[in-house]
């Protein structure tokens, strides 16, 4: 019987190879009879396919076989709906391809990179940086981008399977956290559109991975160097996203220092080191601080625009007001838009989701009052952080249910991971 097993798999490996070697040629054969830009689209996906085929063959277990189909679905819903529209379009994308072209120009007049964008934010400048690269290379195929951020959407369903494993050491909860993350309608459409959070989404899993693994001492000063790479890297391309990490990651090692039995004078020394270090950098910063701290009030009222617009009446009029108006702010950018409020069917979609989301927020608190905490409590507290940080901090500035959908995808796939631990953990074993 094991043999047999054994057999298996290794015919099964030899087949994902052999067609592996046929690819090249299914490709040039199929890419003469296709116009340019489908042609150079195809190739891509056959690249990436290759890829996959090479670091996640489908033969490695039921997760894998989850990807896979997931990246054949996505890949055939871009093609498709770059054919035929069937997805809301997303007026972001206008922005990033028309400086994406002003760059392309400026680099053919032989002018500075960002020459006349100076009124446009480093989070606009930097992806448009990046689709310019692309645009560059292969002209402006704006079915390309789509492409490249539709497979970081499936790698990022692979990050959230290897957190799992990695933080709750529990192969049911990441395959079904892992599956959410691939499978869940808002996510995967959001991730298939010309903008910036399939790539935010993706380097902010990837600086939670090698945090956990830099936290757990595996190779650590690799993945000091990955964890440092990935949160510059994501910072870069969304720059609130630095202070919302820096403080996220200064707050968690001050609790853990404060909770450490050991080394009691030397950890209040090292607090007050802390604390005098954030003291000094925002007496010597005070304009950089005073503006990241009154980024909401700023923002809140050009997010409030569009049809989708929530909340449209609560407006900040001090600082006093953030904290008034977060609970009520958490609730619709965490679990709507809600089904009386909504129009139209990708939104009634989406107030579905905002059912699960709810769902999953309460099994997460019923997991953490429970207290039933796996092996790495520390690390579990870190990803409650990183959700609560990100959903609570991007509550207080977004009041458009479009926006606030795919700003929100980064975090509640957290509450997934929870919600799974708490239902793995019941006596009905659902999962």
């Amino acid at each position: 019987m094991v043999h047999d097993k054994i057999y298996l798999q290794f015919d099964a490996l030899s087949k994902s190879r052999q067609f592996g070697s046929y690819l090249p040629v299914v490709v040039a054969i199929i890419g003469l009879f296709l116009p340019y830009d489908y042609a150079v689209a195809f190739l891509l996906i056959a690249l990436l396919t290759i890829y996959l085929l090479l670091r996640y063959p489908f033969t490695h277990g039921l997760f894998y076989k989850l990807v896979w189909i997931a990246f054949i679905l996505r890949m055939a819903l871009v093609v498709l709906n770059h054919i035929y529209p069937i997805m809301p379009e997303q007026t972001d994308h206008l922005l990033y391809n028309g400086v994406a072209r002003t760059i392309m120009d400026n680099y053919s007049r032989n002018l500075p990179t960002f020459y006349q964008l100076d009124h446009y934010s480093m989070n606009a400048k930097s992806y448009s940086l990046f689709l310019s690269w692309i645009y560059s290379i292969f002209g402006p195929n704006y079915l390309l981008p789509k492409i490249i951020n539709s497979f970081f959407g499936v790698l990022s369903g692979i990050l959230v399977y290897k957190i799992v494993n990695q933080v709750i050491e529990d192969e049911k909860v990441a395959l079904f956290s892992g599956a959410l993350t691939l499978f869940t309608p808002s996510i995967i459409a959001f991730t298939s559109y010309i903008l910036r959070d399939s790539i935010i989404m993706y380097l902010s899993l990837l600086m939670v991975y090698f945090f956990c693994l830099w936290f757990k001492k595996k190779t650590a000063m690799r993945n000091f160097v990955f964890w440092l790479a990935s949160f510059l890297l994501v910072s870069i391309a969304r720059i609130q996203n630095f202070a919302l990490y820096l403080m996220l990651f200064l707050f968690f090692f001050a609790i853990l220092l404060l909770k450490s039995p050991r080394f009691r004078v030397s950890k209040w020394l090292l607090l007050a080191l802390l604390i005098a270090g954030v003291s000094v950098f925002y007496l010597t910063h005070r304009d950089f601080v005073f503006s990241i701290a009154m980024y909401p009030l700023r923002a809140q009222p050009l997010r409030a625009e569009g049809g989708s617009a929530y909340l449209v009446g609560l407006e900040y009029n001090n600082f006093f007001d953030l904290i008034k108006y977060l609970p009520i702010r958490f609730i619709y950018f965490t679990f709507g838009p809600f089904l009386w409020n909504a129009s139209g069917a990708f939104q009634y979609l989406s107030a579905m989701e905002g059912f699960f989301n709810l769902a999953a927020f309460i099994f997460t608190v019923k997991y953490i009052i429970a207290k039933r905490y796996g092996p790495y409590v520390d690390l579990e507290f870190f990803l409650l952080l990183f959700c609560l940080f990100g959903l609570f901090s991007n509550a207080l500035v977004d009041s458009n249910f479009g926006t606030a959908v795919r700003h929100r995808m980064n975090y509640v796939i957290f509450l997934f991971i929870f919600g799974a631990a708490y239902l793995r953990d019941l006596r009905l074993k659902l999962i």
